[in-house]
């Protein structure tokens, strides 16, 4: 039958008679599937099958014991109308765009790149599958082995984190050092130094890997000097920094943003490099802060069937990078959500998280000592 349009359901999503203590993924799931019957969480409140008063005095259910079953209800309702805020990007459904960034134009350095947040620094027509920045770029690049990007550098820190391959890094004036990261690690590139990366996946040729960049502040790049002449020459129509145009020569919104002065060049020693990089089993963050806010990126190690909780009002960002996990919504590997209240792993399973307060707006320079 059809429920009324102006009626509220509210299934019941805990057995009040037994002491097991439902899952915040199973009510969750309870509550998705009424959604899908009457055409929307908003019309579902979560309850009890019953009142506990009825097994009032029963030996099996202790007072810890339903208030944990209450505890467990409200999580788990809170994961699939937590806010308005949460925000889901499936990476099925992300566009990935062939030549969204110059030096894609250069046969060395295809790659496609797909736009999580903010903007890609030479590309100002790409949609974000998040929404709203959190005050950075954020993007995954995929390339085969052997293919990376190009020398350049950036005002701002640049944090890189290799999703599911290994990436040699260079950096220095010439790209002289160099240091590889596994899959999950990440490395922080100071302002400043030029620097390349290439996806290090050896004799799989034609091995696909993805490589996950966060950049904080302006989306504004300095190519190496060569660049822009040599994805000119491939067909690539940009300014003179670099800039993607469009056919009509019009000047998409946020090319202010990307069009800066050149960054001044800062040499960096094979030394130094070891020193920005964090790995992703070593129990640290990655945290920088600046007077402009901070940004921390951090491992969540999962084990199957445990449960992490968040506060939902932070301005957060997890990555999926190994394993599943639900967050009222069945994520997979990178696959991205803004703002959880909680996650369960279905499996066990490895997830970056980036926190911030940074302004989300992008007019402003990265550089914390």
């Amino acid at each position: 039958m059809k429920v009324p349009p102006d009626k509220v359901l509210m299934p019941g999503v805990l057995d009040t008679t037994t002491p097991h203590i439902e899952h915040p993924r199973l009510v969750a799931q309870r509550l998705q599937a009424y959604a899908r019957a009457i055409g929307g969480m908003d019309r579902i409140m979560a309850c009890t099958d019953c009142g506990f008063s009825t097994v009032a005095g029963a030996q099996n259910l202790t007072p810890d014991i339903v208030y944990s079953k209450i505890a467990s209800m409200v999580k788990g309702a809170a994961s699939v109308a937590d806010s308005t805020n949460k925000t889901v990007a499936n990476f099925d459904d992300m566009e990935e765009l062939d030549v969204a960034l110059l030096d894609a134009f250069m046969p060395d350095h295809k790659r496609t790149t797909t736009l999580l947040m903010g903007r890609i620094v030479t590309n100002p027509f790409a949609e974000a599958n998040l929404g709203t920045s959190y005050g950075y770029s954020m993007t995954y690049n995929t390339m085969v082995s052997g293919k990376g990007n190009a020398l350049h550098r950036h005002p701002s820190t640049e944090i890189f984190v290799p999703l599911d391959a290994p990436f040699e890094f260079t950096y220095g004036n010439f790209g002289q050092h160099k240091v590889t990261l596994r899959a999950g690690d990440a490395i922080a590139v100071p302002p400043g130094i030029n620097h390349t990366y290439k996806n290090a996946s050896g004799d799989q040729e034609g091995a696909l890997g993805r490589i996950l960049t966060v950049l904080p502040g302006k989306p504004s790049i300095t190519w190496a000097p060569h660049v822009v002449t040599q994805a000119r020459e491939m067909g690539a129509s940009c300014t003179d920094s670099g800039i993607l145009l469009p056919s009509d020569g019009s000047r998409p919104e946020g090319m202010g943003l990307m069009e800066a002065a050149p960054t001044p060049l800062i040499e960096a020693t094979a030394e130094e490099g070891k020193n920005w990089v964090v790995l992703s089993d070593s129990g640290q963050t990655l945290k920088f802060e600046s007077g402009d806010g901070w940004l921390e990126l951090s491992w969540l190690h999962m084990n199957r069937g445990q449960v992490a909780e968040f506060d939902p009002r932070e301005d957060i960002v997890a990555v999926v990078i190994r394993g599943s996990v639900c967050c009222g919504e069945h994520l997979q590997v990178l696959d991205t959500v803004k703002q959880p209240s909680f996650f369960s792993a279905s499996q066990d399973s490895m997830v970056l998280l980036i926190k911030s307060t940074m302004p989300h707006g992008m007019d402003f320079t990265f550089d914390p000592h």
